[in-house]
Parts: C-alpha cells; structure tokens; sequence
C-alpha cells in the first residue's frame, strides 16, 4: 500500500499540460510515451476476496476474478478510470470490496480490447479528464506488432547470415558444417533487442528573460516553494529548460503555472520540470544556485 501512495506521475501530468499548450505531433508523441510507462492507480473487485502479505502485496488466489468499474461520459460511452497518484484516487469513492490497485497502459489495452463495449480509459476523470480511446490504443497495439515483427525479422535475418559465413568459414579451414563455438543465436552484432539511448546533459542559462524571472519569481512567492532552478537540458537533440522545485503540496497546478509563464519567453522550447528530491532534479542543481529562493 506504501508503494502506490507514493506514485505521482509528474512527467505524465507535465506532459499533458504541454501538449494543451502547443499541440505539437512531437508533444503528443511525448505525452502517449508518457502515458505507455506510467503505474496508474484504479478500483477494482476480486471474487474471492485476497489476503495481504507482510509485504504489503496482494495475495490472490488460484482463479481469482478481478472486475474495474467503468465511468460513462454523457454519450452512454463507457471508459475505465485510471489515477495518476494517490491524491487524485481519493476522488473515487471506493464500495464495499473494492480496493485501489496499481495498473499500466498493458493492463488497460488487454482489457479495453477483450471488450467490445469499452470505448478506452479516462485518466484523472475528476480533473484533468483525459480520454485514451479505444482506436489509439488499437493503432498502438499495432504498431507494436508491427515492430516486434520487424525485428524478429531482421534478428533471423542475421543469424542465417552468421551461420553462413560460419560455414564459409569452417569450409576454408576444412572444417565444414562445424559452427563457431563462440557464436550464439541471436548475438550477432546490432541484434534485435538492442535499444537507442538518448544522452540528457545539462549546459547553464547564460541569459535568461529578466522578465521572466520576475514573473516566475512573483508567483512563486505564493506557492510553498523554498527553492526553484532553472538549468538548461538537451535530450538528444531537442534543447529544452528544466525547472527543479524544493516544495510542498501538489506539483501539477505549479508545473502547470510555470510552464504558462515560461511559453512567452521560451518558444519552440522543450519545459520539463522536477523535483530536488529527484535523481534528474540532484544532477541539474549541482553546483547551481538557486533563481528564487523563499
């Protein structure tokens, strides 16, 4: 249970608020990313009900019956409720036998797709209200066939070609049909499985908006914040501004307020924000002082 009161999401929500602002395909592509490797929080029922472990954990039972409630929109249309953290899930009012549980877009596809009636999943239906529909998740699943279609196909394409140049090979030493010992099925070099990664680095603000910063500065004033920075990120090559928060409450309305502010001063640039407490948050501060402080 301590687990999944501490999820938050924040990249999600920030994500959203983003692509509300500049709807750009590239922010809507981040924010389905977002999405595709978030934990959700959502009600459900189990027949018969779990025990819970010393861990916290549930312990289900061999052929436990799982069932989430739907919310319906004023169509008749029926989605899923999804959560992003634990603030946002109290707005649900569980019934009797329903407990919260934590969930990802997998678990929300299965389902959605295993029922012909289900238009999708609705994140934060109390708040933000953001609708994933039944077609965007279908022409995701898709393209995720597609992929691993793909590579599997490249993957065998490669091992065919390993295991003929290691015949080739053996035949010239007169050793024919004896494989390389050293070579194993799927490891040639390149290999489906391998992914592409992304380099974050950060480089200071050498000028910033003095405007800016007194808008910033003034709103903060307002908020629980003790202290805020502004450093300069690249991920991959899209250049971008990271704020780092130290506060207290809820991140999303003052994610949401500095990322309205920072739009005018900033465009055609990438806004992230994070915490202090964060691995990214205590890599960006690092050496770096503070544009407001309380």
């Amino acid at each position: 249970m301590a687990d999944i009161k501490e999820l938050k999401n924040q990249d999600l929500i920030m994500a959203y608020h983003l692509m509300q602002y500049n709807a750009t395909p590239e922010r809507q592509a981040e924010f389905m990313q977002e999405v595709m490797k978030a934990r959700f929080l959502a009600p459900a029922s189990f027949d018969p009900e779990p025990e819970t472990g010393e861990d916290g954990k549930l312990k289900l039972q061999p052929g436990t019956k799982v069932a989430f409630p739907e919310v319906a929109n004023n169509e008749g249309k029926k989605y899923l409720p999804a959560f992003t953290d634990w603030k946002s899930a109290q707005k649900w009012e569980l019934k009797e036998g329903q407990r919260l549980i934590a969930t990802t877009f997998e678990d929300y596809a299965a389902m959605i797709l295993r029922d012909e009636n289900a238009s999708g999943f609705v994140i934060n239906p109390f708040e933000e209200n953001i609708r994933i529909e039944r077609n965007v998740i279908t022409a995701i699943k898709q393209q995720q066939a597609a992929f691993i279609k793909q590579k599997l196909a490249e993957a065998q394409k490669r091992q065919a070609e390993q295991k003929g140049q290691a015949a080739a090979a053996g035949q010239e030493n007169g050793a024919a049909g004896q494989p390389d010992q050293n070579a194993k099925a799927g490891q040639a070099p390149g290999a489906a499985g391998a992914q592409r990664t992304v380099t974050i680095s950060f480089h200071r603000i050498k000028k910033c908006p003095e405007k800016f910063l007194e808008e910033a500065r003034t709103f903060l004033k307002t908020q629980p914040v003790k202290k805020a920075y502004l450093q300069g990120l690249m991920q991959g090559d899209r250049k971008g501004c990271l704020f780092v928060l130290d506060h207290e409450g809820d991140e999303k309305a003052l994610f949401n307020e500095l990322a309205k502010i920072s739009k005018p001063y900033m465009p055609g640039m990438y806004l992230y924000a994070t915490t202090v407490n964060s691995d990214l948050g205590k890599k960006a501060i690092n050496g770096l002082e503070p544009f407001y402080e309380a």
